[in-house]
């Protein structure tokens, strides 16, 4: 019975797969190839059960291997349909996918992967497939999205360090993002690995080079290129690319805006955003209390956490921020629970708007750079947009 079962629906699947195109289902039922057993009979089962799974598994892997996506696809669908929480499977399916140049299919399956991975996280293809899907096909250009790849690029870095390809696609992110010294050395060392890039590498240092001489970028990319932002720099960022005004309402009337200046900005080319941040109140963007703004200074990553989290409890309110006030112990080993930084840099930090680095320390009086800046605010704009 239980055979005659599973080539009846094996048929069927056959059949879907050649006459339709294929595509990851948005919901995999369950196969009831193998229903459950009567206690006497439950270990016999699973070993059938686990045999059935491994054997669709194991051809998917070969196909693969054999260069045969489409049949690959069928098989792990085969092995999914039986157990749908089911790392191999869904990460088999995403490689089939990405070779059959069906991204969003494969990027679906990768999600899926990403539920079940528990002690698969430094599987090589899982973390190739997160580098390449994310940098070629789907760039989003926030720091969600950058330290998905980062972190997938040093799992992989400590297990194969002589792999000339994580480094060059690790340099397109972060020339993506214009990190453009970390890139350039990227590349470098993409060379110093393996030679077969060395044109590809030199027409992305060349771009880089074309980029950093040309005024061929709009106003906001501009910012990437800044190594340091000043508070006149980020008064602007805030008003033309997170559009501030349109999200946040000011404290003062507008036809106050007369009033409310600063004595030092009348020749700054950024008055007009420095006026409009000004009414907003925005706490670490105010003039100082002999009335100047003081728009050449730089921004300290402290400061900048300090302005992300007070733009940040005005848009979605304190509460859904709560539990990271209730925190008591600091992450940062620069930084402990009684620095008026803490806070701001504990909520930044936790949802991937700014970083501390491997060692464990924020550096609250480091300068901020223009692409740190401008990646910060799109990590911003991203997270209201979906909702976090």
């Amino acid at each position: 019975m239980i055979s005659l079962i599973c080539i009846t629906s094996c048929s069927k699947i056959y059949n879907k797969v050649h006459k339709e195109k294929i595509i990851v289902p948005e919901t995999i039922e369950k196969s009831k190839v193998y229903p459950k057993s009567e206690k006497d009979q439950k270990v016999d089962h699973n070993v059938e059960y686990k045999k059935y799974l491994q054997k669709h598994i194991s051809n998917g892997k070969k196909y693969i291997k054999e260069n045969n996506p489409q049949k690959a696809v069928y098989e792990f669908l085969k092995s999914l349909q039986a157990k749908e929480d089911n790392f191999e499977a869904y990460l088999g399916l995403s490689l089939s996918y990405f070779e059959l140049k069906q991204f969003k299919e494969s990027y679906e399956a990768l999600e899926n992967a990403k539920k079940y991975k528990k002690n698969n996280i430094n599987n090589k293809d899982y973390n190739m497939l997160i580098m390449k899907l994310n940098v070629f096909h789907f760039n989003r250009l926030d720091g969600i999205w950058f330290n998905e790849i980062d972190s997938a690029f040093n799992r992989l870095v400590a297990n194969n360090p002589k792999n000339p390809e994580i480094y060059y696609i690790m340099g397109i992110a972060c020339k993506q993002v214009y990190f453009f010294n970390r890139a350039k050395s990227l590349f470098n060392k993409t060379n110093d690995i393996g030679k077969g890039y060395l044109d590809l590498v030199h027409k992305e240092i060349m771009e880089i080079k074309t980029i950093e001489k040309s005024n061929g970028l709009n106003e906001n990319e501009k910012f990437g290129l800044y190594s340091k932002v000043n508070r006149g720099d980020l008064a602007k960022l805030l008003v033309n690319e997170f559009v501030i005004t349109n999200l946040i309402n000011p404290p003062y009337s507008i036809t106050a805006k007369e009033k409310i200046t600063a004595i030092d900005i009348k020749n700054n080319p950024n008055r007009s955003e420095i006026e409009s941040i000004i009414i907003y109140n925005i706490k670490g963007l105010k003039p100082y209390e002999n009335n100047t703004f003081e728009p050449e200074m730089p921004v300290t990553k402290g400061e900048f956490a300090v302005i992300l989290e007070d733009i940040l409890l005005r848009l979605i309110g304190k509460q859904k921020l709560i539990n990271y006030y209730q925190q008591k112990q600091s992450p940062f080993i620069d930084i402990n629970c009684s620095n008026p930084f803490f806070y701001p840099s504990l909520i930044c930090t936790s949802l991937n708007i700014l970083s501390k680095s491997i060692s464990g320390e924020f550096n609250p009086q480091n300068s901020v750079s223009g692409s740190q800046a401008l990646m910060s605010i799109r990590t911003v704009k991203y997270l209201l947009k979906s909702n976090f």
